[in-house]
């Protein structure tokens, strides 16, 4: 398996970047996007795509990976980390599209006055509700430290509502454990 970044590609092959893109849109080039804004191809696509241009293979400037990887066992190696990823569910999001404006900008986290705190970050809960690792932060200890003051969504400059999301983690968690671990629902 070859990982190529497209302007690269496109600068050894002559072409424009967007041309790589359509490629690899219509099936022409078939490839896979992996993290960095990069492509995993496979060696006779690439092999053949070469060949195409008239050029040498082994002589272009990319990452093989060929040390130990069994057929199908790349699938699982390049997108393990993105095997915790839940499906996206409007659970703890009042309105399906707030979070998708989210900059990461940090103003959020600069307001908060608990952040920091056991790693406690607005951002942070914001994107695991936007990558579906909602009962992940149903199960921390994030909804109960913070203490829904309001300044993190007063700070954002996107109007994102994290205080709503919270306090509807705190409503999906009160019934299962409080942060004393009593018995009775908080």
């Amino acid at each position: 398996m070859i990982i190529i970044q497209i302007g690269q590609l496109a600068e050894q092959l002559g072409v424009h970047r967007n041309t790589i893109r359509n490629w690899i849109r219509v099936g022409k080039l078939p490839a896979r996007s992996v993290p960095g804004k990069r492509y995993l191809v496979s060696e006779s696509d690439f092999n053949e795509l070469c060949h195409s241009f008239g050029l040498d293979p082994q002589a272009m400037e990319v990452r093989r990976f060929t040390n130990g990887i069994r057929s199908g066992e790349e699938s699982t190696m390049i997108h393990s980390d993105y095997q915790r990823i839940g499906e996206r569910s409007a659970r703890l999001r009042p309105n399906p599209r707030w979070a998708d404006v989210c900059l990461t900008c940090g103003s959020c986290a600069s307001a908060c006055p608990v952040s920091g705190v056991d790693n406690l970050d607005p951002r942070k809960a914001v994107r695991m509700v936007v990558l579906g690792l909602e009962q992940e932060l149903i199960d921390s200890q994030w909804p109960w430290k913070c203490t829904l003051c309001g300044k993190c969504e007063e700070a954002c400059p996107m109007n994102v509502e994290i205080v709503a999301m919270l306090r509807a983690c705190v409503g999906f968690g009160s019934a299962i454990r409080c942060p004393d671990r009593c018995t009775r629902a908080c």
